[in-house]
């Protein structure tokens, strides 16, 4: 009875080796580039594409923040894509870190290649919020927040929002 298992699978493994076998033509390469792109062409339903488009849909951004606050604290940063203080904002977090006085945060973020600014938050240890919008010059984004000349305030008991030209 094992000498007739082990013969019908033995049988069995030579006739599917050589159909395997049978099925390869060494000597043509049969996949045709020229039919695939005709495939393509006739089924795909967007027409006149430009071959040469850029189609990026995202890039990275370097992001250096530092602050001017308190000597000795350390204030947490986090980078949004829309400002994060407006009613109902749906502000997407990019990155986030931790900088006091003396130490600059530098991260790398990704974004969407449409995205022309960011918004960088200081969060102090009551969780008042001062967010600053720093517009991405070639790959970068520089913000010192603290700065004189834009102050963003909130006050954590509402939700009203206060902007101040200096």
């Amino acid at each position: 009875m094992k000498q007739n298992i082990a013969k019908v699978f033995t049988f069995s493994l030579l006739a599917s080796s050589i159909s395997f076998i049978s099925c390869v033509d060494n000597e043509k390469n049969l996949f045709d580039a020229d039919q695939l792109k005709q495939i393509y062409e006739e089924t795909f339903p967007v027409k006149n594409i430009d071959p040469d488009g850029d189609w990026t849909v995202s890039r990275s951004v370097t992001a250096h923040v530092s602050v001017n606050g308190d000597q000795g604290v350390d204030y947490k940063i986090q980078i949004f894509d829309a400002d994060p203080l407006s009613p109902g904002s749906k502000a997407k977090l990019l990155a986030e870190g931790t900088v006091n006085q003396s130490t600059t945060l530098n991260v790398v973020m990704d974004c969407a290649t449409a995205l022309n600014k960011v918004f960088v938050a200081r969060i102090d240890e009551h969780k008042r919020y001062l967010v600053q919008p720093v517009a991405i010059e070639n790959g970068t984004v520089t913000a010192h927040l603290g700065d004189a000349h834009y102050i963003w305030i909130y006050r954590s008991t509402t939700s009203h929002v206060e902007y101040r030209e200096c």
